[in-house]
């Protein structure tokens, strides 16, 4: 839903380009600027640029190229991560005399986590929060554990769309610029989501 909107006031924006299907292989500093070497859809490429700004990520190849080093907490929390279609749910809430909401949180002793409506209507986001001790996401009856942080029981339908579980890390770099060189958002600290105020996201730098 964000990123569309992101991408049409880039591609809007007169000193823009936007090369798709393309990554970043290596880079050379020189005394005018950066030269990026790069494969664009399957073909090498340089590209010449005053700066470059390493925005890829928590494994960023641009941080391990500065000599950038993350230091903190490498683990606070282990978080299955579901999407799923339950067009029923929204109804249920609204039946029970609940008032709609884009985050909820389900903190007990069962089973911990929190669910982000998508849609506003039949597309969720349910994170389960494993136990402490527990770093093995297979083995947390997926299904089991959507259920108890939902609310319901088994004859409850839903459809699994996606999962991509993740580590809530804690982790800051000790340094973002190498002379025309810069990192950001993830490459440069990886925070857990909530609480973050937009570190997670980058927003700031």
């Amino acid at each position: 839903y964000l990123e569309p909107v992101l991408f049409a006031h880039l591609s809007a924006m007169p000193g823009a380009r936007i090369f798709n299907g393309t990554s970043l292989v290596d880079f050379a500093q020189g005394t005018e600027g950066v030269t990026a070497f790069a494969t664009a859809n399957g073909r090498e490429i340089e590209i010449s640029c005053k700066f470059l700004v390493g925005c890829d990520g928590g494994r960023s190849l641009v941080r391990k190229k500065i000599g950038a080093t993350l230091s903190g907490d490498v683990a606070l929390q282990y978080v299955q991560s579901s999407y799923i279609r339950a067009p029923k749910l929204l109804g249920m809430l609204l039946e029970q005399g609940g008032t709609p909401a884009w985050g909820s949180f389900s903190l007990n002793a069962r089973q911990s986590g929190n669910v982000y409506a998508i849609d506003g209507k039949q597309n969720w986001l349910v994170h389960v929060y494993l136990k402490p001790g527990i770093t093995d996401f297979e083995a947390v009856d997926r299904d089991a554990a959507i259920r108890t942080v939902l609310g319901v029981d088994q004859d409850f339908e839903y459809e699994l769309l996606s999962k991509e579980d993740w580590v809530g890390r804690r982790l800051v770099v000790d340094k973002v610029r190498d002379n025309k060189v810069f990192i950001c958002g993830d490459a440069c600290h990886l925070w857990v989501p909530y609480a973050g105020y937009g570190m997670n996201a980058g927003i700031a730098d």
